[in-house]
């Protein structure tokens, strides 16, 4: 009896340590359990955070990337709606808002984030700064984020030019040749229709408010060096205003029925032409490369320039080398700025900012925007 009495305490005590042993490992896989779906949980949020982060800084690069091409923003006001911007890439489309994709292991295409911009002025009608705001969120919208960067506008050129002519080294201009200022931009050279570093000789018809407008013999500016005399009117150097640049490749000629400068005959923008052949602007008839609200800026690098037909050109004519128009005839709206010596027997510089739309002034306006560093906020 005794001995029963003792197996059976011996055995409920085998059976509650049991129990209480299944009820530890239970709560131990329940945790476990909890666990391992919260840490799911986490790396999921992290996951879509990540995916939602990396949308809006894609969202800000292609603004940065966009923004500072010369060509991605109109000349003058960009497209504006009520002070929002709508961007375009180079083949036209809308880069506000984007979908990001990515494939997988089947080489399928599948989407990953999206992000939406806006691009609005941070003081009303200054287009100056501009606040670039992405908003950004992941493939299954989980997960949410904006971002915001301030970003500056910088005009291609440093300043306007100082008079419709500055010429390094010479200029020898004759026939129905005509120079004319109508205004001396303020801190700019009195009275100056022509600046050289050199001589002037066959003068052309000078029309200027008062004086002679000619200042010529200059020995700073026929010191200066050909990349000096660029960089006295471009904010960067040639290569880096190059890569800024719609290029023409005319070789061995190339006229006003190239594509890309059909591009800037109708919207205007920065137009580097090489190849050392000839570029004859207005060959199959007269053209107007940009306008008074767009205009353009020609740089001619060691290659020939001709203004044919009565063709006009609104802006600024950059030549590194010379430029002899010979007996063709055309205008130029704007300036013209010669590292070697000008000659021409029929151009006609106009240089004037006091009419609606002026060419040289709405020039300065071609440019682009750069981040301005310590302006990136993550909310």
């Amino acid at each position: 009896m005794h001995r029963s009495q003792q197996q059976w305490q011996s055995g409920g005590a085998t059976l509650i340590m049991s129990m209480v042993v299944l009820f530890m490992v239970s709560l131990v896989a329940i945790v476990t359990a909890q666990i391992g779906a919260m840490e799911h949980r986490i790396a999921g949020n992290q996951y879509r955070a990540k995916q939602a982060y990396e949308a809006a800084q894609a969202g800000i690069s292609d603004a940065t990337r966009y923004l500072s091409r010369t060509d991605a923003i109109s000349v003058g006001t960009p497209n504006i709606n009520n002070r929002t911007i709508t961007l375009v890439d180079e083949a036209g489309n809308n880069v506000n808002s984007k979908t990001l994709t990515s494939t997988d292991t089947a080489n399928n295409t599948v989407n990953i984030s999206s992000y939406s911009a806006t691009y609005s002025t941070i003081t009303a009608n200054n287009f100056d700064q501009l606040l670039v705001t992405v908003s950004s969120q992941s493939v299954d919208t989980g997960a949410v984020r904006q971002v915001t960067q301030q970003m500056n506008f910088r005009s291609i050129l440093r300043r306007q030019p100082d008079a419709p002519v500055i010429a390094r080294t010479n200029v020898n201009m004759s026939g129905t040749s005509s120079v004319t200022n109508g205004n001396n931009v303020a801190g700019g050279i009195s009275d100056a229709a022509i600046w050289t570093g050199g001589s002037m000789a066959n003068a052309p018809a000078i029309n200027v408010p008062s004086g002679t407008g000619k200042m010529t013999s200059d020995g700073t500016l026929a010191g200066l060096s050909t990349d000096s005399f660029f960089q006295n009117f471009f904010r960067y150097d040639k290569a880096t205003t190059l890569a800024r640049s719609t290029l023409v490749n005319c070789n061995p000629n190339c006229n006003e029925t190239n594509a890309s400068i059909q591009q800037i005959i109708a919207n205007g923008g920065l137009l580097w032409v090489n190849g050392g052949g000839t570029l004859r602007l207005g060959q199959t008839g007269a053209v107007s490369l940009g306008t008074a609200a767009k205009p353009a800026i020609l740089v001619m690098n060691n290659t020939t320039l001709r203004l044919e037909g009565g063709s006009t050109i609104n802006g600024i004519v950059y030549v590194a080398g010379n430029w002899s128009n010979n007996n063709f005839t055309g205008t130029v709206n704007g300036a013209v700025l010669v590292e070697g010596t000008l000659s021409g027997n029929n151009l006609n510089i106009v240089y004037d900012a006091n009419p609606a739309n002026p060419p040289i002034t709405n020039v300065m306006n071609l440019g682009n925007y750069a981040p301005i560093p310590g302006t990136w906020k993550d909310f």
